[in-house]
């Protein structure tokens, strides 16, 4: 399934709060340049589709920002 990137998030230290980015360095070893979580094996980044994200919240009946779920990258459907 193909995306547009439509967000970018990330945390310095584990348990601080996430911040959005307009643009950052992205690599397969290290994830996002900063994030505490891109260095650990196995886990880059989290991948996170607006439109998965919209129905959750309206299921719940709540609308909650996308880095709520703590997400790295929000995708758009195409």
């Amino acid at each position: 399934m193909m995306g547009r990137l439509v967000g970018i998030a990330r945390v310095t230290e584990l348990g601080a709060p996430i911040e959005e980015m307009t643009s950052a360095s992205i690599s397969l070893e290290r994830g996002i340049a900063g994030d505490a979580r891109g260095a650990k094996k196995g886990r880059q980044v989290t991948v996170l589709f607006r439109e998965g994200w919209e129905d959750a919240c309206r299921d719940l009946g709540v609308e909650l920002p996308w880095v709520t779920r703590r997400a790295n990258l929000l995708l758009a459907h195409l």
